[in-house]
C-alpha cells in the first residue's frame, strides 16, 4: 500500500487539493476539491483521507463537491448510453405508496437568483445564502456517497421523524444524485445499498434494524427536472450551470424494516451508498436547498468513510473561506402507509381560475399538515360533482370537460391515508370560457386605414381592450360595436362591452388634409400685383393640388416660392404633388414697367434736358430693365455731318416675346433725324450708326421699332432680351473739329457786341427790302 500526501476529501469543493500516492504517475493523481477553509477546520475528515491511498490506477471519485470545482475536466465518459447536450425532463411519481416523510426541499425554481432563466422543463437547485446577507453563501454542491473500489467507498445518512400517534409501514424511498459533467438520458445510477437505524449510527446505542452492503435495492431512475448550482450571485455573480444534472432515484426498503406497523413513533436514521455503471464516475447527493436559508434547525446529516469507519457530521464550509460553517441536511422521501393517520383539517383558501372547458383550482394546505402527512386532495364541483381533479402533494390542480358559459365553484378535501377531511368552504364563481373564441374579429374602415388589435378577455363576460394604429395618412374619427361606449375623433383606446358570444369591433378612419397657405407678394399685391389660389385647399394626404398666380393689370409673376420654388418663374401654375404635411405658397409680383424718365447727357454746349421713353409690344411681360436704363453720353465719333445734341438712350428690356416693340422717345427740343449704334448684322464684329425701322420723327419725338434677336438688338440673340443704344440727330454745317476760342477782356467784349448788333440791323433790312419785291 502506498503512504498518502494528505489531503483534506468531503464533497466537491471551491478549492484543489491534489491527493499524491508515492508509486504512481502524475496522471493517477487523484483530484479532491474541498473548501480551503474546511482544511483548518474539519480534523476528522482529513483522518479519514489518510485510507484513501488505496487507490488504484484509476481516478478515486470525489468525497464533496463544491463551488469551483473542476471535476468535470476529469471525467472520461464512457459511452454505455447515448449522450445528448441535455437529458430530457422525466419526473417519476411512486407507486409504492403514500408519501410519508419529506426530508427537505431541493428545487429553488426556474430561475436562478442572478435572473437566468432555467432549460425548458427544469429547474434550479441552487446554493443559498441567508436572507438579507449578501457577502456568504453555501459552497458544498453535493457529498459523496459512492462505492467506487475496494478502497473508495462513502455512506451518507440523515435522520427521519416518525410522528405521535403515527404507525408506518415503509416501502420504498427516494433519493437524488447526480454525476458531473455527465449528459446522457438515462440515469447513470443504477445500485443503491440501504441500511435504517434506531439511532445516530455512530452512536454506540444505536442498532442497526435492516440493510446492508451487499444487497442492491435499486428499483427505477430517473430525471428529477432539476440542475444543481452554485449561488449565481451571491458572494459574486456566476452564470448557473447545467452540468450537474440530477436524477431520481426510487429503492425499496431493505426486508428487515417493511413489516406492516415496524416503524412506530421515534427518531430514526436511513444511510445509503450507492453505485453506478461506470465506478470511477460514482456522483454525488445534493444537499437540500431551503430558500434563503443555508441551514436549517437539526440539519444533522452524517458521512461515513466505510474504509477507515470514521463518520464525520457534515458540514457547509460557505464561501468565501471567512463564512460560519453550517449543519446540512440530505434529501430523501419515505413512501409506505400509516395505519394510525388521524383525519386532517380542511384545506383553506381555495382560488378558482377558469379557462377554456376547464378551471384550474389551488389552495392552502390544511393548518395540521406539518403533524398529519397528507396523501392527497381532491377538488370537486359544488354543482356536479362528476367533475373533480386530484392532487398527490402539489396544491393546485385541474379539472377539465366543463361547460363553457357555465358556473362553477369548488370545494377540496384533503386526506391521510384512509382518512378525509370536511369539504373545504367553497371557492369563488368562475364561468369556464374561450377566450379565444371571445375575442372580438376587428375591422378598419376603409380597408388598411389602420391596424386595430383587440386582447382576449380575462373572464367570460369579461371586457376587451382595443387599440387602433392608424396608417400613416390618416387619423381616428370612430371605434364602436361589442356593446362598447363609441369614442370620438382622435382616440385610439376602446373597450367593449361584458363578451360572452363573438362580435365585431370596427374603426373608422378618414385620411389627413393639409391646408395649403398660399400668399402674394408683395403684401398689397391683391392691389399692386395679383392674387394666388390653390385648388383643392385642403388637400387630402398624397393628394395633388393647383396653385394659379394671377396678375393684376400692368404686373407679372416674377417667381414662385415656398413649396412651389420648384416652379418656373414663366409658368402662372404650380402643381403640389403627393402632399403629405401643411404647405406654405408664395407667388411674387412684380410691376410691368413700359415707361422711363431719366435727363439727357447732351454734347457740350447743350444744356441738359429731362426725356421720356414708352415701350409698347413684344408680349405682356415685354418690360423695362430700369437698373439697365439710362441717358448716356454720345460715342467719341459721330454719324458724318450729324451731331447728337442730346447725347444717348441706352435700354434694356427683358420678358419679350418675338413680336416688335414700338419706342417713342420725347426728347427735350427738336430734332431732326435717329441713329442706332451697334451691331448692323449678327456677323458684325464692331460697333456702326444705321438707322432704326419705321422710324417716324414729330418735332422733338422719335418712334421706330426694334424686334428680339432683329436689327436693333445689340445681342442678336432671341433670348427675350433687347439691347439698343439709340441718339437723336441734327445736322452740322461746320466742321466738327474743336477750335479754340482767345479770351477777351471785359471792355473788348462789349465793343465786339455793338458792331455784331450793327451788322445785324442791316441784314434785316435788306431781308425786308428783298421780301418786298
Amino acid at each position: 500500500m502506498s503512504h498518502c500526501h494528505p489531503a483534506i476529501n468531503a464533497a466537491e469543493s471551491t478549492s484543489t487539493i491534489l491527493l499524491s500516492c508515492p508509486g504512481t504517475s502524475a496522471s493517477r493523481n487523484t483530484v479532491q476539491h474541498f473548501g480551503a477553509h474546511a482544511v483548518r477546520h474539519k480534523v476528522a475528515v482529513f483522518s479519514a483521507l489518510l485510507s484513501l491511498c488505496h487507490l488504484s490506477s484509476i481516478a478515486s471519485p470525489l468525497a464533496r463537491d463544491d463551488v469551483g470545482s473542476d471535476f468535470a475536466d476529469n471525467i472520461t465518459m464512457q459511452p454505455w448510453a447515448p449522450v445528448h447536450s441535455k437529458a430530457t425532463p422525466i419526473v417519476v411519481k411512486s407507486s409504492s405508496g403514500q408519501l410519508l416523510y419529506d426530508n427537505g426541499p431541493l428545487s429553488t425554481g426556474a430561475i436562478s437568483k442572478s435572473g437566468a432563466t432555467a432549460p425548458t422543463g427544469f429547474e434550479w437547485s441552487e446554493l443559498q445564502n441567508d436572507a438579507g446577507n449578501t457577502s456568504e453563501a453555501n459552497t458544498t454542491l453535493g457529498l459523496g456517497s459512492a462505492y467506487s473500489s475496494s478502497s473508495t467507498h462513502f455512506l451518507l445518512a440523515d435522520d427521519f421523524v416518525v410522528p405521535a400517534g403515527a404507525t408506518w409501514t415503509l416501502s420504498t424511498v427516494k433519493l437524488y444524485a447526480y454525476q458531473t459533467g455527465y449528459s446522457g438520458t438515462e440515469s447513470p445510477f443504477n445500485d443503491y445499498r440501504l441500511q435504517i437505524w434506531n439511532g445516530p449510527p455512530d452512536s454506540a446505542q444505536s442498532e442497526l434494524l435492516c440493510g446492508d452492503d451487499t444487497n442492491n435495492q435499486f428499483i427505477s431512475s430517473s430525471s428529477s427536472g432539476m440542475y444543481r448550482t452554485g449561488n449565481s450571485a451571491i458572494p459574486s455573480t456566476a452564470p448557473p450551470s447545467t452540468t450537474r444534472h440530477i436524477w431520481e432515484t426510487e429503492a425499496a426498503i431493505p426486508s428487515g424494516c417493511t413489516a406492516a406497523g415496524f416503524f412506530t413513533p421515534g427518531t430514526y436514521w436511513i444511510g445509503w451508498t450507492h453505485r453506478n455503471i461506470v465506478l470511477v464516475n460514482a456522483g454525488f447527493t445534493p444537499t437540500v436547498a431551503v430558500e434563503g436559508m443555508r441551514s436549517r434547525p437539526g440539519d444533522n446529516a452524517k458521512q461515513l468513510d466505510k474504509i477507515s469507519g470514521v463518520w464525520t457530521s457534515l458540514v457547509d464550509g460557505g464561501n468565501p473561506s471567512t463564512a460560519p460553517d453550517v449543519a446540512v441536511a440530505l434529501p430523501f422521501k419515505l413512501y409506505g402507509s400509516d395505519s394510525a393517520l388521524p383525519a386532517p383539517n380542511s384545506p383553506t383558501n381555495v382560488i378558482a381560475i377558469a379557462g377554456n372547458s376547464v378551471v384550474t383550482v389551488q389552495w392552502d394546505a390544511p393548518f395540521n399538515a406539518g403533524s398529519v402527512p397528507i396523501t392527497g386532495y381532491r377538488a370537486t364541483a359544488v354543482e356536479d360533482n362528476t367533475k373533480f381533479c386530484t392532487s398527490t402533494e402539489a396544491l393546485i390542480c385541474e379539472v377539465s370537460g366543463l361547460t363553457n358559459g357555465t358556473s362553477y365553484s369548488f370545494s377540496v378535501t384533503a386526506s391521510a391515508g384512509s382518512n378525509e377531511s370536511a369539504p373545504s368552504t367553497p371557492s369563488n364563481s368562475v364561468t369556464p370560457f374561450d377566450a379565444q373564441a371571445l375575442t372580438p374579429s376587428t375591422t378598419s374602415s376603409p380597408l388598411n386605414s389602420g391596424s386595430l388589435t383587440c386582447t382576449a378577455p380575462t373572464a367570460w363576460g369579461g371586457t376587451s381592450a382595443c387599440t387602433i394604429s392608424p396608417a400613416t395618412g390618416f387619423q381616428i374619427v370612430a371605434i364602436s360595436g361589442c356593446g362598447g361606449a363609441a369614442t370620438g375623433l382622435g382616440i385610439n383606446q376602446f373597450t367593449t362591452g361584458p363578451l360572452t358570444s363573438s362580435c365585431t369591433v370596427t374603426a373608422q378612419l378618414e385620411k389627413l388634409s393639409y391646408s395649403i397657405f398660399a400668399s402674394p407678394t408683395p403684401a398689397d399685391a391683391a392691389l399692386h400685383g395679383g392674387s394666388v389660389t390653390c385648388t383643392p385647399n385642403p388637400v387630402e394626404f398624397e393628394g395633388t393640388a393647383l396653385c394659379e398666380a394671377a396678375p393684376v393689370p400692368g404686373y407679372m409673376l416674377s417667381g414662385w416660392a415656398g413649396a412651389c420654388s420648384h416652379t418656373p418663374s414663366s409658368s402662372n401654375v404650380c402643381t403640389l404633388s403627393n402632399v403629405t404635411e401643411e404647405q406654405t405658397v408664395s407667388a411674387q409680383f412684380i410691376e410691368v414697367q413700359t415707361n422711363f424718365t431719366g435727363t439727357t447727357t447732351p454734347s457740350e454746349g447743350t444744356t441738359a434736358g429731362p426725356a421720356t421713353v414708352s415701350f409698347s409690344g413684344g408680349g405682356a411681360t415685354c418690360r423695362v430693365d430700369p437698373n439697365n436704363t439710362a441717358f448716356v453720353a454720345a460715342p467719341e465719333t459721330l454719324p458724318q455731318g450729324q451731331a447728337m445734341p442730346h447725347g444717348m438712350l441706352d435700354f434694356k428690356l427683358v420678358g419679350c416675346d418675338a413680336t416688335p416693340v414700338t419706342v417713342t422717345i420725347t426728347w427735350p427740343d427738336e430734332v431732326q433725324g435717329l441713329t442706332k449704334w451697334g451691331k448692323a448684322s449678327a456677323n458684325a464684329t464692331s460697333r456702326s450708326y444705321f438707322q432704326p425701322n419705321d422710324l417716324a420723327i414729330t418735332g422733338n419725338t422719335t418712334t421706330f421699332t426694334v424686334q428680339d434677336g432683329q436689327l436693333g438688338d445689340d445681342d442678336w440673340e432671341v433670348n427675350g432680351e433687347i439691347l439698343d443704344p439709340v441718339g437723336a440727330t441734327v445736322p452740322t454745317t461746320a466742321s466738327t473739329a474743336t477750335v479754340p476760342v482767345p479770351a477777351i477782356d471785359h471792355f473788348a467784349l462789349t465793343l465786339l457786341s455793338v458792331i455784331a448788333a450793327g451788322f445785324g440791323a442791316l441784314s434785316l433790312r435788306r431781308r425786308k427790302v428783298s421780301v418786298s419785291r
